[in-house]
């Protein structure tokens, strides 16, 4: 017998579906049909001339991810003397954000999901209020093949899995399995950028609507060089998973903005303004005037 429980009916008696990459296992309840995945990630050795190392423990994983005190304090004053500025000029964030984000609150919900609109999954994923997710070319396009009734069920099947999953699995690992190849939940182009925009929707006091970890110049990796300094582990060369990297970061983020925020998407306009002062804030020219835009859209 497996030593798991089913974290809906609590039944002692799963099936393994398959062993994920990180020796972690999906079960399935033979009970109720539920599907979870349990278990530590362990070091995967990787193959010959591979770079990545191998996955860590969480607890050490996460000691060794960058943290607010590491900015130099010269920095972290020129970023805090733009932010004043950046406040004064833009003291409320984008008015439409708010209503997007209760609507769309209620359909996150664990008992909306199965009652949502198949076009309210189809539009949050191509509007740009609240977060922008690019180009939803992919998503699209499997919508279109699957028909609105099959993408709204796989839509909301990763949804559940990535906010309700497991409670003994954090969220920057339920991200992880939900963004890694051939992942048998959700459907394709709901990946990285709708699953973060997601979690902004749901927590808007926490994440940021900054929905890649590694982007050029857009991404919370480049922010966090570009505004502080901080050089924060590349995607494919740290033991660090990208579920971890997407919520480690955006955290980061958060504390390094601080307060006088209305939420997180407002201080998400700040950091987009901020960048084009990256110049500045390194030390390499006195500050200039403000100008431009507070939001990136």
């Amino acid at each position: 017998m497996v030593d798991t429980l089913c974290p809906s009916c609590g039944s002692r008696s799963p099936d393994v579906l398959d062993v994920l990459t990180d020796q972690r296992r999906r079960y399935s309840c033979q009970r109720c049909g539920e599907v979870w995945v349990a278990g530590d990630p362990q070091p995967v050795p990787r193959a010959a001339g591979g770079r990545r190392p191998a996955v860590q423990a969480y607890s050490r994983s996460r000691a060794d991810f960058p943290t607010p005190e590491q900015v130099e304090p010269d920095r972290r004053a020129r970023v805090e003397a733009l932010k004043a500025r950046f406040l004064a000029e833009h003291p409320a964030p984008e008015p439409r954000v708010a209503e997007f984000w209760a609507t769309y609150q209620r359909v996150f919900a664990e008992d909306g999901l199965d009652r949502a609109d198949p076009k309210a999954f189809h539009f949050f994923a191509n509007s740009p209020v609240g977060a922008y997710a690019g180009q939803m070319t992919v998503f699209n396009n499997e919508w279109k093949d699957l028909g609105p009734r099959e993408g709204a069920r796989r839509v909301a099947e990763s949804v559940r899995f990535l906010l309700y999953g497991p409670e003994d699995q954090v969220i920057e690992d339920r991200l992880t399995y939900l963004v890694q190849p051939g992942c048998p939940i959700g459907m394709k182009g709901w990946k990285e950028a709708l699953l973060t925009k997601v979690l902004c929707i749901v927590e808007p006091d926490r994440f940021l609507p900054i929905v890649t970890y590694g982007s050029p110049d857009v991404g919370k990796r480049a922010l966090a060089r570009s505004i502080w300094g901080l050089e924060l582990p590349a995607a494919d060369r740290t033991s660090m998973t990208l579920g971890r990297l997407v919520v480690w970061s955006n955290d980061l983020l958060r504390a390094l903005a601080g307060d006088g925020f209305a939420h997180a998407e407002h201080a998400s306009s700040f950091l987009w303004w901020a960048k084009d002062f990256a110049g500045d804030l390194a030390g390499a020219a006195p500050a200039r005037a403000a100008g431009g835009s507070a939001s990136r859209r």
